[in-house]
């Protein structure tokens, strides 16, 4: 059992190795599977959210634009987001600062 957890990890610890060699090029432009949606296609619902953050930050983010494919799972998430990220006793400059953060140091777009 012991040398069965042991062979995990170290494929665990060669795979990261591995995505590390690829480089930041193949890491940080994967074709997505779900294609953001812009204001123009989606449901009347779904634009008024994009329209919001339009208003709130001058851009929709891609997370968001993808997500927008499904009206109830936007929603859903939009109810969330906001309150992670606007109650508690971080403030939300910081909160979005480590977001970007952690997407910078995993190579994400967002």
């Amino acid at each position: 059992m012991l040398g069965s957890n042991i062979r995990q990890i170290v494929y665990l610890k060669s795979q990261i190795v591995h995505r590390k060699s690829l480089g930041a090029t193949q890491l940080t432009n994967p074709t997505p599977r779900i294609r953001p949606r812009n204001p123009g296609e989606v449901t009347p619902e779904v634009k008024g959210v994009f329209d919001a953050f339009l208003e709130e930050r001058g851009n929709i983010p891609n997370m968001f634009r993808t997500v927008g494919v499904r009206s109830k799972h936007l929603t859903t998430m939009i109810a969330h987001f906001r309150t992670v990220m606007n109650e508690g006793d971080v403030p939300t400059v910081l909160k979005e600062l480590l977001a970007v953060r952690v997407s910078s140091i995993n190579h994400c777009r967002y």
